[in-house]
């Protein structure tokens, strides 16, 4: 992910992303969107008191899906966690459009057909 994305979603939600290992997110730029609405998601049942806090301890591509490693998560929100990460396999990772599973080199990502065309 470009550093400016990833440095905004490391200020922006600073209570969820803390304490993610290497202070890195492994994902492309296309997934920024679906990150950024989980964590809003996430943060705002816990600021409601509806949830407790999320911590997440890494993000990442793993097989062309999104793993938003977390702990602290309740029952609902680590739903929520699981639905971003089946939204994230049909989404391209580059662009954000819709996409789906592609392997390309024994590597599973998720691409429109733009990015899988042009990799």
């Amino acid at each position: 992910m470009r550093k400016d994305l990833e440095d905004s979603l490391f200020e922006q939600h600073e209570k969820i992303l803390g304490q993610c290992d290497y202070r890195e997110l492994c994902i492309g730029d296309g997934w920024f969107v679906l990150v950024d609405t989980l964590c809003l998601g996430l943060q705002h049942l816990t600021d409601s008191g509806a949830g407790p806090q999320v911590r997440a301890l890494q993000v990442k591509q793993k097989f062309g899906e999104l793993c938003f490693y977390a702990e602290g998560a309740d029952y609902f929100q680590a739903g929520m966690i699981h639905m971003a990460s089946l939204i994230s396999m049909r989404t391209c990772e580059v662009c954000g459009s819709p996409g789906e599973r592609v392997e390309q080199q024994d590597h599973w990502r998720t691409l429109c057909p733009t990015h899988t065309a042009g990799s």
